[in-house]
């Protein structure tokens, strides 16, 4: 019989288990309780529990994105678009795509704000035993959302006794590249040198379990807290400041041009009553410059000095970066417990709970008026340069006329673009609390083994915004005017007494006119929002052995059928400036939502051995499954229904052994997804896209950039081409839900084999083909490829979606009047193919303890999209940015060496590999286009951040057994504190790029180093 390789760290498959001939297990994959000698044709990875403490590992989603099926998502490394959660992304076809159960039963999701993907922050490391991975969808077995696959935690049981577990750590980096060195002292930024120390990490875990009635039961309680303190961008070289590409091989520190400090004055053009442009002039009245056709400027950028002078151009760049974390605070809080008791032999009652309560606050770069969300200046400012009336206005004396000011109004229009450093970094706290319950009876009567359960869980949250701006007091402050009473600047909401508590910007227009200290607590209006989800599950299974029974086989086909309701309910609601997008450094609206999803499930599910395998003989069996599911939603808050929909999912496998050491797999499966409550119902709002718009710019068609035709078919008036303001690589979108969406539809197929050589004790050596297709996903059109399509063939399909502002540009403030529309559709395909490898040998070494060796890698084949029907497929496999978005690894792998010393010691070293990377430089997926995908470097540029190379890390872990109850631990990941990759925070659209790299991918932070006891009474 096939046996299970025995492992420290990543295993391979779970294809069986050593066993007595009547023992049962449950295999993730299958609901079946089943002989051991009997395995689900799903390959299953497992994660052993050790591989926490090797790692020192405080979070859960940080261990298992170390896995070559993981892709990036949210984690603590996000700063900008944080949710406060963590999540599972497998295959990289998103997190809402990946089931996570929790001993069998589903995790529920991170709740409002924090999309809808469940959220590993639920789950208290030292609790897990194993997590076993399922390639591929899983639908017909578990229900929705199991298109990439299924994660399950298989959490301690019968624990007896009391376990301690502390441990303590901190990031550690060098700072030592000249490379960076060099670039911050040209850019005038004096850089971090030496050794930095920072984000302490602390944990304290206790289990304390006992038996119940002489052996019949046990509770096992837990408890884990866990905080870390962040590291900031500013404490490493190479994330000091934020850079652009100029190159092969360089780059520069640029910083924020949207909000820069000080002022920055984009000056827009403006018709006279003859539709001629009004030129602007300085205070002499003389002409600023002509334009190559020989006509007097009518716009221009002006960027404010310390001196009160003005610069023409963007030369007050503000650098964010050392506002901004590299790896966010956190401190979390775990309790609960799991126990069971059996009632009489043929019942088992079975209980768990847990709560969870977690802080982890988003501190980011202070606020600033952004792009076009201040667009008019007063011209009779008192603050306002003599320099700068003239320039904006078209006279430099306070008393006029100003011919700028083509209304009359006393306005001239003019985006002010001025980040709010009096104000201290913004601040967006959330704070969640979730509590798990599931009861319920389990058994076996007369041959019939039953499950029937219950289970609900509710997550709230209470999210806390500081420093983000209020857009009206904003313009309030910045509108002054003379005090009659005074002679000095007011405002004039407070002159006129509609705002007597208005506080003037005086600073914004000349840094010598310093604000009040009262003007930070004028301009921020904290505000609030709360909301709660709740998920509410009951089902039951029936199975047995039904007695059909091949002449081959030792045992009979086992079936299994079960029920299954599940309702989800989200509720959010913010104050009345958070609702009404007053916020001006927040990115949009926080939209109310209300609403709820309901589902009635039955399914069935079976297995036939074939034929049992003798010891060379041959051995197969069959399994298959099928569910039919009918869901309904409704929109609470404004009183509509969702789509009805009923849908069948199935599967069917076959497992081979052909000989005693061979066995060969292969499964079909069709899975689905229903759209959530966000994606039905979440209210339009408005958003940002890491895009810049091609038509902006004083001259938008150099380069062969676009022409006015082209921009005209976005809805660019030819009047304003080469006058729209240029935007820093973000632009407006409008998001929100569809309540017309259906199930997306996926179709898996794997084939795999396992082979455990009779001569090569302790080897397993298993490969499995996966092959993912997903139809019908909901997702939205991207905001690049709108713009692209648009441009290239003026198609109304996508140029409808677009809508420009007053000024032509697609940043104008308030965001409902220019933005790409990106909200919610049926629209998308994706499919993924690859290979998994596992490898594993443990070997007795005489007397010096036997070492064991753990390989797990996938080699992409492909990881293709297709953004709308009618464009075409292309393939992002190796490739990152742009609309291939996180890197695409070709290839990744973990190889986990272990030895187990005679001394009662045990050292382990841990190599993870990510294969290099070309940047996107452009994608044919336009109508008509091929699909092709390019490099920036075959398309003839070159940057720094044009490729990324092959990257690894080594993690070092050892461990001393103290005594029989105490043993100590020492660790140290990214040995050689590697840097990670450059990627620009200007020049990549289409990534989350943080701390000048690819947030959640790569090791950012430097060294970790951690010490550790588990302690056992």
């Amino acid at each position: 019989m096939l046996v299970a390789a025995v492992s420290m760290g990543v295993s391979g498959s779970s294809f069986a288990q050593e066993a007595e001939e009547d023992d049962e297990i449950v295999v993730t994959g299958s609901r079946i309780v089943q002989s051991a000698n009997v395995v689900s044709s799903s390959p299953v990875v497992t994660v052993d529990e050790e591989l926490f403490d090797v790692r020192g590992t405080v979070d859960t989603i940080d261990l298992v994105n170390t896995l070559p099926s993981a892709y990036a998502a949210q984690t603590t490394a996000f700063a900008n678009g944080a949710t406060g959660t963590s999540t599972l992304n497998l295959r990289g076809l998103g997190s809402v795509r990946t089931l996570v159960l929790v001993d069998g039963k589903r995790l529920p999701p991170g709740g409002p704000l924090g999309g809808f993907a469940a959220d590993l922050n639920l789950i208290a490391p030292q609790l897990v035993e194993r997590v076993e991975i399922v390639t591929g969808g899983a639908s017909a077995v578990y229900g929705s959302d199991a298109i990439a696959g299924v994660a399950n935690f298989i959490t301690r049981k019968d624990f007896e006794g009391v376990e301690v577990d502390l441990q303590y750590g901190f990031n550690q980096s060098n700072n030592n590249s000249e490379f960076w060195r060099e670039n911050l002292q040209n850019a005038g930024i004096e850089p971090v040198t030496g050794s930095v120390t920072d984000n302490d990490t602390f944990q304290a875990a206790a289990l304390v379990g006992t038996g119940l009635g002489d052996g019949r039961g046990n509770v096992t309680g837990y408890f884990n807290y866990a905080k870390n303190d962040g590291i900031q961008q500013g404490n490493r070289d190479f994330s000091q400041c934020a850079t652009f590409p100029i190159g092969d091989s360089e780059l520069i520190c640029l910083g924020s041009n949207q909000g820069p400090f000080p002022t920055t004055f984009v000056v827009s053009n403006q018709n006279d009553a003859t539709g001629v442009g009004v030129p602007i002039v300085d205070i002499n009245g003389n002409f600023i410059g002509l334009d190559d056709d020989g006509n007097p400027l009518t716009s221009g950028v002006f960027s404010l000095q310390p001196d009160a002078s003005l610069n023409s151009g963007f030369t007050n760049a503000f650098n964010f970066n050392p506002f901004n974390p590299i790896r966010r605070e956190v401190e979390r809080f775990n309790a609960g417990f799991t126990g069971y008791y059996d009632v009489n032999e043929d019942v088992q009652a079975y209980m768990d709970f847990g709560f969870t309560s977690s802080s982890s606050p988003q501190i980011i770069a202070p606020s600033a008026a952004f792009g076009s969300s201040i667009n008019r200046v007063n011209c009779d400012n008192p603050v306002l340069t003599d320099e700068a009336r003239a320039l904006i206005c078209g006279n430099g004396d306070i008393n006029g006329p100003f011919p700028r000011d083509v209304d009359g109004d006393g306005y001239a229009q003019a985006n002010i673009r001025r980040r709010f450093v009096e104000g201290g970094p913004r601040t967006d706290d959330r704070s969640r609390t979730n509590f798990r319950v599931l009861g319920g009876f389990r058994g076996d009567i007369s041959g019939l083994n039953y499950d029937v359960f219950g289970q609900y869980s509710e997550t709230g949250l209470s999210r806390v915004q500081f420093n983000q701006v209020t857009f009206t007091n904003l313009s309030n402050a910045l509108d002054i005017v003379t005090d009659p009473a005074t002679g000095l600047p007011a405002c004039r909401v407070a002159v006129n007494g509609t705002d007597p508590s208005c506080v003037p910007f005086t600073s914004a227009y000349d840094l010598n006119v310093p604000s009040s200290p009262l003007l930070p607590a004028y301009v921020d209006t904290p505000t609030l929002t709360t909301g709660k989800s709740t998920q509410a599950v009951f089902g039951g299974t029936v199975g047995t052995e039904v007695g059909f029974k091949t002449p081959w086989a030792d045992e009979g086909m086992n079936a299994l059928v079960g029920f299954e309701y599940r309702q989800d309910t989200l509720f959010q609601q913010a104050d009345g400036i958070a609702s009404s997008g007053g916020l001006v450094g927040s990115g949009g609206a926080t939209t109310p939502a209300n609403g709820k999803t309901e589902l009635y499930e039955v399914f069935a599910e079976a297995i036939l051995p074939l034929a049992t395998a003798s010891e060379s003989g041959f051995g197969a069996s069959l399994n298959g499954a099928f569910r039919h599911s009918d869901y309904s939603s409704e929109d609470v808050l404004l009183n509509r229904k969702g789509g009805n929909f009923g849908v069948n999912t199935y599967a069917i496998g076959l497992t081979v052994d052909p000989i005693s050491d061979l066995r060969i797999r292969g499964q079909y499966q069709r899975a689905i997804r229903a759209p959530n409550v966000l994606e039905l119902f979440n209210p339009q709002n408005s958003g940002l896209a890491s895009l810049s718009d091609p038509c902006s710019g004083t001259n938008p068609g150099a380069n062969d950039g676009p022409t006015a035709a082209q921009c005209a078919n976005t809805g660019l008036p030819t009047s304003l081409y080469g006058l729209v303001p240029a935007d820093s690589g973000q632009l407006n979108t409008l998001t929100g839900g569809n309540p017309d969406l259906t199930p997306e539809i996926s179709d898996t197929f794997t084939l795999g084999a396992i082979y455990q050589p009779s001569w090569a004790s302790g080897l397993t050596l298993s490969v499995d083909y996966f092959d993912i297709t997903l139809d019908d996903a909901i997702s939205t059109i991207p905001a690049s490829n709108t713009l692209n399509n648009c441009l290239a063939t003026g198609d109304a399909a996508f140029c409808d979606l677009i809508q420009r502002g007053p000024d032509g540009s697609l940043t104008f403030f308030p965001r409902e009047q220019a933005f790409i529309t990106t909200t919610s559709q049926n629209v998308a395909g994706f499919a993924t193919s690859g290979i998994d490898f596992q490898a594993m040998y443990k070997t007795d070494i005489g007397d010096w303890g036997d070492v064991s060796f753990n390989y797990n890698s996938t080699l992409m084949l492909s990881q293709e999209s297709t953004d709308v029907p009618g464009t075409p497929t292309y393939d992002c496999t190796g490739f990152f940015a742009a609309g291939c978005g996180s890197p695409n690894h070709e290839y990744r792998h973990n190889f986990q060496t272990s030895w187990q010393t005679p001394w009662d010691a045990r050292i382990s070293a841990v190599w993870r590999y990510f294969s290099g990377l070309d940047q996107v430089g452009t994608i044919d997926n336009v109508l008509g286009g091929t699909g092709a995908v390019t490099s920036v470097q075959a398309d003839g540029g070159a940057s720094i951040d044009d490729s990324i190379d092959a990257t690894g890390y080594i993690d070092l872990a050892g461990f001393y057994d103290l005594s029989e109850k105490i043993t100590l631990r020492a660790g140290v990941n990214n040995v050689l504190d590697n840097d990670p990759p450059i990627v620009t925070t200007f020049g990549v659209s289409g990534v989350n790029v943080e701390a000048n790299t690819v947030a959640g991918v790569y090791d950012a932070g430097g060294r970790f180093l951690f010490v550790g006891a588990n302690i056992k009474y």
